[in-house]
């Protein structure tokens, strides 16, 4: 069994009014690891691997293998020393270059015979030599696709960031062969797509730019970064034309965008961290060192050559540092030490008893669970107790005095609190009001002191607390779970920690031993909390990073505009405001929407300019967004279609989709009968539908698209001719019945969804009935590959 109090990991306690001097530490990722015992460092640019952070490079490497076996590459490993001598052959040391030294970048090492060998960060003479030792080979024999994962070494000037930047790491390198350039570039392809898929299974928002061969030399290069503020590397994306690439090639990327003209305005940026690169190096190393392979003809020709590295440990960290906040790791789960944590009540405590022979049953319960064996841990240090996050509530309150009669009821912003009186008192728990007219803060006491709780309207997220002593009744408004939470909490305290009606009722010093109440006190920092502008507000807007809440958003927010700050990842704090209407998320690099955003009852969405070409429209299914989205903003996406899934969205009344790709029209949008306005000019449309006539439209922009190019803006509906027909599909066939027997497809559950899509893509004949023999349903059916 995996137990806490059994793993190593020395934490690095820091005393909370401590001040930090060493100024190395500048990144999350390093920080947060150090903290938490995942690593200790050894020296400059050196670290230990600690067994938490172990079975993350072991859970990577396995993913990284995964991936590798799936494009056929198989697993070697190479000497970390390699002869200076190969290096001079290939051009990367010495004379090649015009200098007698090796590269800034490179260790070496020189034995007692006087050969000098090198701890190399990459291994392209190595593997190449080996090829060497055996040419020619057969061109049977390829392709050829060779990896390792292994310990490099690099003598960086300056080691930053822990791992991500550190004089020794690990690195997978993949080293492929063919026998000429057309099979280089399709192996170079598919390892390419292997590796959209490996990251798309880790989870962390990517970008694949072009690179730079830079010294490794060759003819193509792609980087893979996570974007990310502590990123070295600037990453460009070209809006008009959709380019990616890194920022030492802008001045090639100009010249080779016609959309651009060179003009660096439709430029956006973004710092990344470089977690993998691939190559074509060609013939770069093959020729020198002489790896050839025996064609057809019988005549030896240099192999072609790629190479693709992944920074392992680098990966680990970076992804720590995109997803972590400044005082915890999250992990993405594919990576994660471990998947499952089991708590165990503390020493001495009610739940002992109970919990304690459950712990082992549920351990080995979850070890048959697919995807948690040996994934479980038991943490059994029962010398610790939970604290409780929920004793302080950010809300509004207004004190109504019982004992006097009229009054202007006004709600301010307070800090509501439980905890112990004083220190002396530990006995003694109370309720603290501290609010911007009464900064000193009001104490009421709890315990026996409350008549009653009014709970009636919580769901819009008011309660109010009538007191004995002072005849007061307090009145909060606050986010629903939050308040929920807190009441809760006083529950507990009301009832003495009892979890249920039958439970024995704690007495009051116990209680605060269990619940470890906090001592109520005040300091400058708590009430000048009070005046900022995010505390309980309803609007916020964010055009710089530096704006960005580090603690989260107000619940209360009804307006959230965050533009043009280069956001790659949706933030999912967004899904906690239930409150929240209007949502502006424009000029941003947001690839995708998760389908929960689809649970928020939004009025207004703007997620124009972004890059959401490939997108799952999912969350468009979802009731609440159907019933409540308004108007929606999906400008300057890349789309190449309207999403099919907008057609749902049948309370929307404004849709703008301009400057897209977009060169049809769905036939259901016509079902979009509260539609007002739509804005489609500069894309590719060149027909629309004749169910557009069907609708109720108040402005339709389709200026500067195709509709000039074609005889007739309107598709023919005329039948098509019977002998060029095919057979009718099961899917048609279906919708035929379903239109024959006049069911309410309309209504959802009556329809499989399948039929339902081929219904909708269904043109009207003049009659208003779905014609399945015209021209315009034939150019809509899906086609299907074979």
């Amino acid at each position: 069994m995996h137990r806490v109090s059994k793993i190593f990991q020395p934490a690095l306690i820091i005393p909370k009014n401590a001040t930090v001097k060493n100024q190395d530490i500048t990144s999350k990722s390093q920080k947060l690891m150090l903290e938490q015992g995942l690593i200790r460092q050894a020296g400059n640019g050196t670290f230990h691997v600690l067994p938490l952070l172990q079975r993350s490079v072991e859970k990577a490497t396995n993913v990284i293998d995964l991936h590798m076996q799936s494009v056929g590459a198989q697993k070697l490993t190479l000497p970390m020393l390699t002869s200076a001598d190969l290096w001079k052959k290939s051009g990367r040391l010495g004379g090649a270059s015009g200098s007698n030294g090796p590269p800034t970048e490179l260790l070496q090492t020189t034995d007692r015979h006087g050969k000098v060998q090198i701890l190399g960060p990459t291994h392209e003479e190595s593997i190449t030599a080996l090829l060497a030792a055996i040419a020619p080979v057969s061109y049977r024999q390829f392709p050829l696709r060779l990896y390792q994962i292994s310990t490099k070494f690099r003598d960086e000037m300056k080691p930053r960031f822990g791992l991500m930047r550190a004089k020794e790491f690990l690195m997978k390198d993949l080293y492929t062969f063919d026998v000429d350039r057309d099979k280089c570039r399709q192996t170079y392809e598919e390892v390419n797509e292997a590796y959209h898929r490996m990251f798309s299974a880790v989870g962390v928002p990517f970008v694949k730019v072009s690179g730079d061969c830079g010294t490794m030399g060759g003819s193509l290069s792609h980087e893979y970064h996570l974007p990310s503020e502590v990123g070295e590397d600037e990453l460009v994306h070209c809006t008009r034309c959709g380019t990616r690439s890194n920022a030492e090639l802008v001045e090639t990327l100009c010249q080779q965008c016609e959309t651009c003209n060179g003009s660096s305005k439709a430029f956006e940026r973004q710092a990344g961290i470089e977690v993998a690169h691939a190559f074509i190096l060609e013939d770069r190393y093959t020729k020198a060192l002489g790896a050839t392979c025996l064609q057809p003809n019988g005549k030896p020709v240099p192999l072609q050559m790629g190479c693709y590295g992944i920074g392992v440990t680098r990966l680990i960290a970076a992804a720590v540092e995109v997803l972590s906040d400044e005082k915890e790791i999250r992990w993405p789960l594919l990576l994660a030490p471990y998947r499952v944590c089991i708590i165990t009540p503390k020493a001495g405590s009610k739940e002992e008893a109970v919990a304690t022979p459950w712990v082992e049953r549920i351990y080995h319960s979850l070890q048959a669970v697919k995807g948690c064996q040996g994934d479980v841990v038991v943490d059994d240090r029962d010398q610790l107790t939970i604290v409780l996050s929920t004793m302080k509530l950010i809300c509004e309150t207004c004190t109504i005095n019982r004992a006097v009669t009229g009054g202007k009821r006004v709600f301010l912003k307070t800090i509501l609190a439980i905890g112990k009186g004083s220190e002396k008192k530990s006995d003694e728990t109370k309720i603290m009001l501290i609010t911007t007219a009464n900064k000193t803060g009001t104490k009421y006491g709890a315990v026996k002191n409350i008549s009653k709780i009014f709970t009636r309207f919580i769901d819009e997220g008011k309660a109010t607390i009538s007191f004995i002593v002072p005849e007061h009744d307090v009145q909060i408004k606050s986010d629903k779970t939050q308040l929920t939470a807190f009441l809760k909490v006083l529950k507990l305290v009301l009832t003495g920690g009892r979890l249920s009606d039958t439970a024995p009722a704690a007495s009051s010093s116990e209680l605060a031993s269990q619940l470890r109440l906090p001592c109520l006190t005040i300091n400058n920092q708590k009430a000048s909390f009070l005046n900022s502008t995010n505390v309980l507000s309803t609007k916020c807007v964010i055009r710089n990073r530096k704006d960005y809440p580090q603690k989260g958003f107000s619940r209360l927010l009804v307006s959230l505009e965050i533009s043009d700050i280069k956001l790659s990842r949706f933030d999912s704090q967004i899904l906690l405001l239930q409150k929240l209407r209007t949502l502006n998320l424009s000029g941003n690099c947001l690839k995708t929407l998760p389908k929960s955003l689809g649970q928020l009852r939004l009025n207004e969405l703007d997620v124009s300019s972004n890059d959401l070409w490939n997108a799952d429209w999912g969350w468009l299914l979802e009731p609440n967004v159907q019933s409540s989205l308004q108007c929606l903003n999906i400008s300057n996406n890349g789309l190449s279609c309207l999403p099919i899934n907008v057609v749902y969205a049948r309370s929307l009344v404004t849709l703008s989709a301009e400057a897209n790709h977009i060169g049809k029209l769905p036939f259901a949008i016509w079902k979009m009968n509260r539609l007002r306005v739509l804005l489609l000019a500069r894309n590719h449309i060149d027909g629309i539908p004749e169910t557009i006539r069907r609708m109720r439209l108040e402005k339709l922009d389709l200026s500067d698209n195709r509709l000039g190019e074609n005889e007739s803006t309107v598709p023919d509906l005329r039948l098509a001719n019977e002998a060029t027909t095919h057979p009718s599909g099961l899917f048609e066939l279906a919708a035929r019945v379903v239109i024959d027997r006049k069911l309410p497809y309309a209504l959802p559950g009556c329809v499989p969804f399948t039929v339902l899509e081929t219904l909708h893509r269904t043109p009207l004949c003049g009659c208003g009935k779905p014609c399945f023999a015209s021209k315009v349903y034939e150019r809509a059916k899906p086609k299907v590959r074979t």
